[in-house]
Parts: structure tokens; sequence; C-alpha cells
């Protein structure tokens, strides 16, 4: 990708990753969220200091690619790593620069790029009048279907007292935004994900920008809770166990997180439908579950979250089986007799099995991001 942009090959490539990924998780989203998230840039020391966070993926990319451009285009492909950090020290002082991060999967699948971030390395001249725009409010993370939603959008700038128009680069449709008070309204029609990115910029002229990117989960209903604890047979709490919820009704894992050092695990807001719930240790000793004790997702107890109610589900994680057994026999015809040279296989049945791998590579998003 000479420009950051994607080749046919490469985005039917990337197509067919979401494709694996996301089973039921189609269009633009899959793609998006291949993507790294949330890149930052900050100059310290004639180094410009790179940060972003990984893809929502259940698998880390082999690799992300970093480009750097003084201009308009992203042309140059700077480096690449396998963190999430990157200091790029060959920076000329006095210079104005954009990044983005791609991220690389499976070897050779790049992803969309990231945001791109813009810097200045050094200190303008004391005659610069570009006004620096920041965003103070924090947006909501939740709507209801068919419930108003609203959500006011505040700005500090330096130096102060600057007027601030706003408007919405990308948003779903029917949602507004007050160019003037940075109040947005919607009323969602449909349950799902949206993205959206409100861009704040001085009204007299555009010498000061500043932008917020966030995503709207719009819930059918009030939200429940989910919650519980995972232990062993001895009743111990089990730390570092990865609980998943999947939707039946969307056919994907839609929320995840982990048990606390006592075993409990919480989701605070949960949309009031039906799950599968699976936990699912860090470490080997113990097998993973679906819920009540089932080793495969056809075999899993459906868990019902009504409106503003509180669910309970505990998990008891069996040891896994490490026993080895030593198996001798003859094999002989309808009349007795040894048959020389046959074949003998042997197949485990029951529940000792460390993973289901039809679900590991579903759609998830942590609860705490």
């Amino acid at each position: 990708m000479s420009r950051l942009r994607m080749s046919l090959a490469a985005l039917l490539a990337a197509l067919s990753l979401a494709n694996v990924l996301y089973a039921q998780f189609p269009g633009l989203d899959s793609l998006l969220a291949l993507r790294p998230r949330q890149l930052e840039a900050k100059f310290i020391d004639s180094t410009v200091r790179l940060r972003w966070r990984s893809p929502e993926t259940p698998v880390d990319p082999t690799f992300y690619k970093i480009y750097r451009s003084s201009g308009f285009h992203l042309t140059d492909l700077l480096g690449s790593t396998a963190d999430t950090t990157y200091d790029d020290t060959t920076v000329v002082m006095r210079t104005e620069y954009r990044y983005a991060v791609t991220a690389v999967h499976r070897d050779t699948i790049e992803s969309l790029p990231s945001n791109i971030v813009k810097i200045y390395t050094g200190e303008r001249d004391d005659d610069d009048d570009e006004v620096r725009i920041e965003f103070t409010s924090k947006p909501p993370r939740y709507a209801i279907v068919q419930h108003a939603f609203t959500y006011d959008a505040e700005v500090s700038t330096s130096p102060p007292g600057i007027p601030v128009c706003f408007r919405l680069k990308e948003a779903p449709d029917g949602m507004t935004i007050d160019g003037a008070t940075g109040v947005i309204s919607w009323t969602p029609e449909r349950a799902g994900c949206y993205e959206v990115e409100i861009v704040a910029h001085t009204c007299d002229t555009l010498s000061g920008k500043g932008k917020q990117e966030f995503r709207l989960y719009v819930l059918s209903g009030v939200p429940g809770t989910v919650a519980g604890t995972v232990r062993n047979v001895s009743a111990d709490g089990l730390p570092h166990v990865g609980v998943k919820l999947f939707d039946v009704g969307r056919g994907e894992f839609v929320l995840k997180t982990s048990t606390a050092d006592s075993g409990h695990y919480e989701f605070p807001i949960v949309n009031p439908t039906t799950y599968l719930v699976r936990a699912k240790p860090e470490k080997r000793p113990y097998l993973p579950q679906w819920y009540d004790g089932a080793q495969r997702i056809t075999d899993a107890t459906p868990v019902v979250v009504p409106e503003s109610g509180a669910v309970r589900v505990d998990f008891t994680l069996m040891v896994r089986d490490t026993n080895r057994f030593h198996l001798e026999g003859f094999v002989k015809n309808a009349a007795s007799e040894p048959v020389k040279g046959a074949k003998v296989f042997a197949s485990l049945l029951g529940h000792d099995r460390w993973s289901d791998d039809r679900f590991d590579d579903c759609h998830e998003r942590k609860y705490n991001e």
C-alpha cells in the first residue's frame, strides 16, 4: 500500500479474514474492527512517541505498520513493530507530521488504517494564532431503541473563551447536532453498534480544530445485569477466567470480561435478550465450560436476561484429565482366529476437551474498553 489505500486483493483478503473472525458481523464494521484504535502522538525530546490500542479481535495481529507524511497523503512506510507503541526519532524540528497505523493479520492481511493524528515538532512561533480545542465531556456508551438520546458535547479552548462550532463527521442516520451548542439528538430505531465522530472548530476560522470519536451501543430495552462466580470443585474462586456472552439472536459473542481474584465477574449493562454463557480459564489445568456444565454450545442452557433484571450465572470448572492409560487386547475374526496387521483406533469420549474451536474466533468486545 504505497498510499495507505487498500488494493482490491488486499480488500478481498481483509473481507475473508473478517468473515472468519466475525461469522455474522457483516459489512464495514467488520473491517473497522480489524484496524488499530485510538492512535495518539506526543512530541518529547526530539522524538514523536506513538501509542494505540489493538484491534477488537480475539487474536492480536502479527505486527503493525506505521505510516508518516509531512504532506496530506500518507505516502511513507516508516516502520513496523509487534508492540502498540512506536518512537519516531527521525523527525525534523519545526515540521508538522501526520501518522497512521495499520494492523497486519496472519502475516499478510493488512487492515484499514487507524485514525490519523497530526503533530508539530517543536514550539510554534509566538504569532501563531492557532486555537487548541479539547473535548472535556465523556460520551454515553449506550442508548435504547425508540428512546430519545441526547449528548451535550463540551470543549475547552486555549486561549480560553474562543467561540466554537460543531458538526458531525460520522453518525448514524437521523442523528443531528446543534452547531452552536454541541448538543446531539437522536431516536434510534434499531439495536446495534454505531460509530460517531464529532468535529469542533473555531466559528470564525478553521485555525483550530478538535474531534471526539466513540461507539454507541443501542440496546433493545432497559438493560439488565449478569453476574456470578467461577469456582473449582473445592469451591475456591478462580481468578483470570474469561467469561463471554453469546447472543443467540445475533449468533455472535457480544460481551466478555474476566473474573477477579475472588472468582467473581459482572456485566453491569446487558441488552435484554437470550444468551449462552461460556467460562474459559486462562491456564489449562481447568476445562472451559458452557453454562450449565456443558462442553459444547449445542448443550448449553440458555440464559434469559429480562429488562432491568439481575441474572446470576455461576460455574464450577473441572480439572483437565491428565491421566494416561495403557490399552491392550486381541483382534479376532468370527472363528476366533487372530487377525494379523489389524489397525486399532481409540477416541476420547466425554467432557475432557480443551476448546470448542468453532466458536473461538467469534466477534466479541470487552465490557471495559
